[in-house]
């Protein structure tokens, strides 16, 4: 999988570079496919509005997107699944989850904001699976 953007991010291979507020407050994770995730980020900080670090995993293609603590109660989206703290990925829903030992962070330069915003991601998340379909199809 070709992981491709056109912003700026930093790389950066840790087990955990969230701000340690961030950290003691807890977040709820979306975790999303890479190939639906990224063009929705690459959305959101176009726009203007806050991205946090974002953790992906090459091997399972998959994102982890943390948003306010909370989320999990009101998400409900075909294009992704919303955990409590989870950053653990597999090769299904709901079996076979471990952690990844291939994952890294993306960090936005412009920005230390903690988190992503809930309702923006969903619409950006929205687009960006109905663009994959129509090209699909």
């Amino acid at each position: 999988m070709i992981l491709a953007t056109r912003l700026p991010w930093h790389v950066q291979f840790a087990e955990n570079p969230r701000p340690r507020a961030a950290a003691a407050m807890g977040v709820d994770v979306v975790v999303t496919a890479l190939r639906v995730g990224m063009p929705a980020l690459e959305a959101l900080r176009s726009e203007g509005e806050p991205v946090g670090p974002v953790l992906c995993c090459p091997a399972h293609g998959s994102m982890f997107i943390p948003v306010e603590a909370g989320t999990i109660h009101r998400w409900g989206a075909a294009h992704s699944r919303c955990l409590r703290d989870s950053w653990v990925c597999g090769t299904a829903y709901g079996s076979g989850w471990s952690r990844c030992p291939r994952r890294f962070w993306l960090l936005p330069y412009e920005t230390s904001f903690p988190t992503t915003s809930p309702g923006s991601l969903h619409q950006q998340l929205s687009a960006s699976r109905a663009q994959l379909r129509m090209v699909a199809a």
